[in-house]
């Protein structure tokens, strides 16, 4: 019950205060348009502010899942919106800025090098992707994002792993320790397991 309630209200200390769910949303309206949209587009001296919550949005809905600046702008842009990849680098640069998202860059685990390409975002708190978003979905994906900011909090670095074709979740680094976490809903299943496994 606990968990349902971390997963779609989310954890930020103020909504353990409020007595119902409007009240919740209420609140996590005012964080995300005063807070973050505003003080993104002023630090950042942006104007189209339709175009940064497009932005926000996409992200949301991505959590998890290998994007690039180039992959947003284009899918963005085959909507039929005017936008270029530098104002996409600007506007995730701002919301990771006021920690409204964090990104995990790949690292190939073969060579031990850093990637350029593909990054993952996760948000800050799952009450606001859900505000944004409109409900609990993608239960995988949540429970990804949870993993990382558990990582995170116990000040990991966190990378995405990339091992020939295949991925791991997360690439983790302390000092001279390396550790490799795989994430998934269930492994009740053998093909699911192996799947897993398998990077």
């Amino acid at each position: 019950e606990l968990y349902q309630k971390y997963i779609s209200l989310g954890s930020l200390p103020y909504t353990t205060s409020l007595d119902t769910e409007d009240d919740v949303s209420m609140y996590l309206s005012s964080v995300y348009n005063d807070i973050i949209i505003k003080d993104v587009m002023t630090r950042k001296k942006i104007q189209d502010e339709t175009m940064l919550r497009n932005v926000a949005n996409f992200a949301m809905d991505n959590i998890g899942s290998l994007v690039s600046t180039n992959n947003i702008a284009n899918t963005m842009i085959s909507d039929g919106k005017d936008i270029n990849v530098r104002t996409v680098e600007r506007y995730l640069e701002g919301f990771m800025e006021s920690f409204f998202l964090y990104k995990a860059s790949r690292y190939d685990i073969k060579g031990k090098e850093y990637l350029k390409t593909g990054d993952k975002y996760y948000v800050c708190d799952l009450g606001l992707r859900n505000y944004l978003l409109g409900g609990v979905k993608d239960y995988g994906c949540i429970l990804e994002n949870i993993i990382f900011l558990e990582l995170k909090r116990r000040g990991y670095e966190i990378y995405i792993g990339k091992y020939d074709d295949e991925e791991v979740d997360f690439v983790i680094k302390n000092n001279d320790e390396i550790k490799y976490i795989q994430v998934a809903l269930s492994v009740r299943n053998e093909d699911t397991l192996k799947r897993e496994l398998t990077s």
